[in-house]
């Protein structure tokens, strides 16, 4: 019993590990994502648009989408598993009804990817899409260069 205590203790010590820290995430991955929804939430209001709020759930679905991107090496809505946005999310916990997915590969900053994505009609669909609500935004390193990941999605 005493050991039992003594190793959950042990455990409960530890520091918890965030998914940035399990890939080779930019420092600034939190600013990076942070900055990211602030310039979708920029579009959306010049539009009428609400703005969209930062959900943990799809957060964590798109850093960890962007991480096993970076860290394999290839780059697809579809995870190596055959997982999709709508199972990561659903993995992370969000209950989605309705959800899409932006991904970027290779852009430098917020400004170029937000060029990139408003520059392709599905992607700026995506970004100004009427119903959802919540977002989450992942970055991560591929190769030295930037994956992005952005969810949008609304809950059931």
């Amino acid at each position: 019993m005493r050991f039992t205590a003594l190793i959950l203790v042990i455990i409960l010590s530890l520091p918890a590990v965030s998914a940035a820290q399990t890939c080779d995430a930019p420092g600034d991955y939190s600013t990076l994502s942070a900055a990211v929804i602030q310039s979708v939430n920029t579009e959306r209001a010049t539009r009428g648009l609400p703005a969209l709020k930062q959900d943990p759930e799809l957060t964590a679905a798109a850093q960890a989408h962007a991480c096993e991107m970076g860290k394999r090496g290839y780059f697809s809505h579809e995870g190596r598993n055959g997982s999709t946005v709508m199972t990561r999310a659903k993995r992370q916990g969000y209950k989605a009804c309705l959800i899409a997915e932006n991904i970027a590969l290779g852009q430098g900053d917020v400004a170029q990817v937000m060029a990139s994505w408003m520059g392709s009609k599905g992607h700026r669909t995506h970004i100004l899409r009427r119903g959802v609500s919540d977002t989450g935004v992942g970055v991560a390193l591929q190769k030295g260069r930037l994956v992005w990941v952005q969810v949008f999605a609304r809950p059931c």
